[in-house]
């Protein structure tokens, strides 16, 4: 069964078969409601793939938006994915909250001056390397 995963960013690992030549994806920008009603009906499997040093930002997410972080979990590691035809990617992007030095924690005000935009992106084919 496909699966949405959820994390910060694209990365190439997550395309690491060696026969893949291309990926096609597309990208859609997400809004809130967009984004609530993905995370709590959509019926696939949810993965999210954070790790231990996003917990501050998964933190606020959780204070700014409660219905879409309650799924998403940090693991003890960063799962390794590989993404797949059918496979959906939702991104959160992050502006207004800087590097947390010397604390463990966001205030309250940069949370809710921070703006959090959201993107899903998802896997329409593969194409495998002609050998």
């Amino acid at each position: 069964m496909n699966k949405i995963f959820f994390g910060f960013a694209v990365a190439d690992s997550m395309f690491q078969d060696s026969l893949t030549e291309a990926t096609i994806i597309e990208r859609v920008a997400l809004n809130i409601n967009n984004i609530e009603y993905i995370v709590n009906n959509d019926k696939r499997d949810f993965v999210p793939c954070v790790n231990p040093s996003h917990v501050p930002t998964i933190k606020a997410l959780k204070e700014r938006f409660p219905s879409i972080a309650k799924n998403v979990v940090v693991p003890e590691r960063a799962p390794s994915i590989q993404l797949e035809v059918g496979d959906s990617l939702i991104v959160m992007s992050v502006r207004g909250l800087s590097r947390l030095e010397g604390r463990h924690e966001y205030t309250r005000e940069e949370i809710e001056n921070a703006d959090f935009s959201f993107s899903i992106y998802n896997v329409v084919s593969i194409r495998l390397r002609r050998i």
